[in-house]
């Protein structure tokens, strides 16, 4: 599953978090948030959750569309 790495940037910057602000909250790793900001990984559904959560938005907010 992709996220948008736009929409992702726009709700943490709302959010005030930083990257490790972030990890921490959403329970990840700062590597695997790292490739997926640089579209390097695709995301568990869990993944997607996790940071949708920690960002308080939805998981369709956050995913790309094809």
């Amino acid at each position: 599953m992709k996220i948008n790495v736009e929409k992702l940037k726009t709700a943490q910057a709302e959010n005030c978090l930083t990257n490790q602000e972030l990890c921490k909250k959403a329970n990840i790793s700062y590597s695997t948030l790292v490739l997926i900001k640089a579209n390097r990984r695709d995301c568990r559904y869990t993944t997607v959750g996790k940071i949708a959560k920690a960002l308080k938005i939805s998981v369709n907010e956050l995913i790309e569309r094809e």
